[in-house]
């Protein structure tokens, strides 16, 4: 059987596919642009098959070639455009077309076509601006988006509750916190890379680290947000029809500055917002991410801040065509 993906060669998308080719799976990957060269070349060596699709998900022939690949048993929709302001200012459409329209399309033709299992990736973004002293954010927290992404994964959560009111299927939506760390790449459709990377990004290019300030936000290893899709696709049912995949815990952007000390001699930093020099969304403090549905089908978050910088900084020495200042600081 096999799983099928859309949003492939985008920073989740490679870390689903990685994860899955690692398990063995058979993965049916679509997105607009091929996987990087890189990717391709050490999927390779997983046990796993790749099947690729290039196709953009608006033209309804080139999701119906996807999704007649034989023996699709799951699809996990996680297309996506993250936009900057510019984006939203100048090309507002173009985030509902494919996080709202497309998305909503593709999932309905996959259960018209039988696909048992889907998975739809939304945001935590969805949930908005809430209270910093909130203990914990639950999948029950009022959802008041304040951004057009946030406001695009709405409206799909709203259209999937009405797809499922026409016709009942198995559908999990998950809401993922800020991701960081391997495979994050700029890739034309995250226009904001993460504050992580450009903070480490700086670092290794002997620069200056400038904060505009010291946020703490519950930001999730890119690995383990992949290992959470692939455990929800390939779970069958599940006992909830939204979840949170979090980190479960929120960290200054301090402390990620001084794990870049303890990695890069001389490097330094400081807050002062008249000057950043680092772009970190959301420019506010906010609760984690109540993960406990997804600790009843037996995930957490394996690795914390030490261990993600350690296995990120082991990537990047395997893969220095994503080395943070390849994407960052040498991109046009």
């Amino acid at each position: 059987m096999a799983l099928a993906i859309t949003g492939a060669s985008g920073f989740i998308g490679l870390n689903v596919v990685e994860q899955a080719l690692a398990a063995g799976r058979r993965v049916v990957a679509f997105d607009l642009q091929p996987l990087p060269e890189a990717a391709k070349q050490a999927f390779a060596a997983l046990p796993g098959t790749l099947v690729e699709h290039v196709g953009d998900l608006t033209v309804a022939t080139d999701r119906a070639r996807f999704l007649a690949e034989p023996g699709i048993d799951a699809l996990i929709q996680a297309a996506a455009i993250t936009p900057d302001a510019a984006r939203e200012r100048d090309a507002p459409g173009s985030v509902f077309a494919i996080n709202t329209a497309a998305a909503l399309d593709c999932i309905s033709e996959a259960v018209a076509r039988g696909i048992p299992r889907i998975v739809a990736v939304s945001s935590v973004s969805a949930y908005g601006m809430v209270p910093d002293d909130l203990a914990a954010i639950d999948e029950d927290t009022p959802l008041n988006p304040f951004n057009l992404y946030g406001l695009s994964k709405l409206a799909l959560e709203r259209g999937l509750v009405r797809l499922q009111q026409l016709k009942p299927f198995n559908l999990t939506i998950a809401r993922l916190s800020p991701q960081f760390g391997r495979w994050e790449w700029r890739s034309g459709k995250r226009d904001a890379l993460s504050a992580l990377l450009q903070c480490l990004a700086l670092a290794r290019s002997g620069r200056e680290v400038v904060l505009p300030r010291d946020v703490t936000i519950d930001w999730l290893y890119a690995a383990d947000a992949g290992r959470a899709l692939l455990m929800l696709a390939d779970a069958g049912t599940v006992p909830f029809s939204v979840c949170n995949i979090g980190s479960g815990r929120r960290f200054l952007m301090s402390q990620w500055c001084e794990q870049i000390a303890q990695a890069v001699p001389d490097f330094q930093w400081r807050v002062a917002a008249n000057e950043a020099n680092v772009i970190v969304n959301p420019g506010f403090n906010r609760a984690p991410q109540n993960i406990a549905r997804m600790a009843t089908i037996g995930w957490q978050p394996a690795l914390g801040l030490t261990a993600a910088f350690a296995d990120y900084s082991t990537f990047i020495t395997r893969h220095p065509a994503f080395a943070p200042e390849q994407q960052w600081l040498a991109a046009p």
